[in-house]
């Protein structure tokens, strides 16, 4: 009976060893994993459908109008602190059910998948590194959603609202279209400088095209627009005409875009620039836009002078003339 029992003992050590000194690769239990403190697995970034994603846009808002072949695309990029990673999976349904991403690279990350319009999609991804260390899968969580509305129509119609209405000077028929968050949500900023452009132009005439349209985070639509301006000046009545290319970002409440940040050169509210714009679309050199100056005055200047203008850089003004260098008749 013990010959018997020593068997035993002898064939599972040995059954032990075997399984040891087999491919362990395929037996991810009786791998000894690296303690958390030794190897760290972090996902660096996320791109959905070319948007940088970062920590805070948790909600993405996409339409169908501008998915590539009707897919989603995910990239990314993971690394492991220590060792190599060894796979990526991710999950549209609230880790219900997880599929295999590829890696492009080591370290870069590719996967896409059809969504439906109207769904929802909670997106997880996990990245698992060769000692079984993985990311923190729930930062990576994003809520996607797809719309099938015609959001350039929308928005067109939004802004040609915006733009009569500017026209008209009816600032509550103005302020209707600009959203509650408008510049960190003091939309006062606005409705203040357009009725003081209510007050330096007269005989306005805008005139605007759009020319791009890009889809980001949060359901934020980036809007390039050509435009043309005529307006008269009711302190000097001298008429001022600029054109150019600006920038307008809105934000999609329900089924009414309304407008979220500005950029210069400005459309609405030019005459308090310096708050109401969060930025700059560069243009050429020679290119001149609407400002007010800090007089009160409404000009026509070039691009560069009139940002120094409303940034509040004070402009060079000519040296005066030498008296002794004057020529001798």
């Amino acid at each position: 009976m013990k010959t018997i029992a020593r068997g035993v003992i002898v064939i599972l050590m040995l059954l032990v060893a075997g399984v040891g000194g087999a491919d362990a690769g395929l037996w991810p239990f009786a791998r000894q994993a690296v303690p958390a403190s030794e190897s760290v697995v972090d996902l660096d970034y996320l791109h959905i459908n070319r948007m940088v994603v970062g920590d805070a846009d948790r909600t993405i808002k996409l339409y169908r109008q501008f998915l590539q072949d009707g897919m989603v695309f995910v990239r990314g990029r993971a690394q492991a602190s220590q060792g190599v990673l060894d796979a990526v999976y991710y999950s549209t349904d609230a880790k219900q059910s997880w599929q295999k991403a590829a890696f492009l690279s080591n370290e870069t990350i590719s996967f896409g998948f059809r969504p439906e319009a109207g769904q929802t999609y909670d997106l997880y991804v996990k990245v698992v590194d060769k000692s079984l260390q993985t990311n923190n899968v729930d930062q990576s969580h994003r809520i996607i959603t797809v719309s099938d509305q015609d959001v350039h129509s929308l928005i067109r119609t939004t802004l040609d609202e915006m733009i009569a209405a500017y026209r008209d000077e009816v600032p509550d028929r103005f302020m209707a279209h600009v959203s509650a968050d408008f510049t960190g949500g003091d939309r006062l900023l606005l409705e203040t400088a357009i009725r003081q452009d209510f007050t330096l132009f007269d005989m306005i005439d805008l005139q605007a095209t759009i020319s791009g349209i890009a889809v980001g985070p949060q359901g934020h639509v980036s809007v390039t627009v050509d435009y043309t301006r005529f307006v008269v000046s009711t302190r000097s009545g001298e008429p001022l005409h600029d054109r150019g290319l600006t920038q307008l970002v809105f934000e999609t409440v329900g089924d009414a875009p309304k407008v979220y940040s500005m950029n210069n050169p400005l459309l609405f509210g030019v005459s308090n620039a310096r708050t109401v714009a969060t930025g700059s679309i560069a243009a050429p050199s020679d290119a001149g836009f609407l400002v007010v100056t800090d007089t009160g005055e409404a000009a026509v200047k070039p691009f560069a002078e009139a940002l120094d203008i409303i940034n509040g850089i004070p402009q060079e003004k000519p040296a005066d003339p030498d008296p002794d260098s004057a020529p001798v008749n």
